[in-house]
């Protein structure tokens, strides 16, 4: 388990989430209150964020040229190891320890939250689609699943798009996860939330960076970490005992 959490006394660090609003799920835009306790809660006590787990495997497996574009079994491990939505080796077969063109296809300094023109923008977001639709089109890869080594392999680019984060920006019904168009629909919502509240996000990474992580959550993950947390219901009964302690 990683350091203390921080922010005792600290002013409110709100994130604002602006979930999409259809005729038969409406939404308001919303803020969560203290996110960047959400983040510390998330990445003190989630078993992904663990140091030798999920994100720190993201972490050193960048660093690894050779298998930058390749989806590897350690991959598959980490998401069965600590996260819900397992992944069945026998489906994931095809796409394993070989170069997975539609990634190669995404270099791995791209950002989400980087400031493009609408037709930069539209580029990336097609190449985005086509490295998840190959695998969300094969029977039992959901979008979770996809997103989840996708994250993997580019962090800073693909956040993880799970039933929770989908339900928290409203890309979903509560009892079903995210279709592909779903999934989309999130990233651009996740990339808006990140480009409208540069210093919300520094602030919340600032926190994060006080747990003495062995690795540096991409602001990506912070977003999608905070989202996933926000309809926890543990963490927000943890939460709201923080905030009484603190506040």
């Amino acid at each position: 388990m990683t350091g203390p959490l921080h922010g005792a006394a600290s002013a409110s660090v709100d994130l604002w989430v602006r979930p999409l609003s259809v005729p038969r799920r409406p939404a308001k835009p919303y803020p969560i209150r203290h996110a960047d306790r959400f983040a510390q809660l998330f990445f003190h006590l989630d078993p992904s964020a663990q140091p030798g787990e999920y994100d720190d495997h993201a972490y050193r497996a960048l660093g690894d040229r050779g298998i930058r574009d390749v989806f590897t079994d350690e991959d598959l491990r980490q998401i069965n190891r600590t996260m819900v939505a397992h992944a069945d080796r026998r489906v994931w077969d095809p796409f394993l320890n070989r170069v997975y063109p539609p990634l190669a296809d995404l270099p791995c300094e791209w950002g989400l939250f980087e400031a493009l023109s609408p037709s930069e923008w539209a580029v990336r977001e097609r190449l985005i689609r086509a490295a998840l639709s190959a695998l969300t089109e094969v029977r039992g890869i959901a979008a979770a699943q996809a997103t989840k080594i996708l994250h993997i392999k580019r962090p800073g680019l693909i956040p993880i798009i799970d039933s929770s984060v989908a339900h928290a920006l409203n890309v979903a019904p509560p009892s079903e996860g995210a279709s592909l168009e779903g999934a989309m629909i999130a990233i651009r919502l996740i990339r808006d939330m990140g480009q409208s509240q540069p210093d919300t996000v520094a602030a919340i990474g600032e926190g994060v960076g006080g747990l003495g992580l062995p690795y540096e959550p991409t602001a990506v993950r912070l977003l999608d970490g905070i989202l996933w947390a926000w309809k926890d219901a543990r963490y927000r009964a943890m939460h709201s005992l923080l905030q009484r302690w603190f506040d």
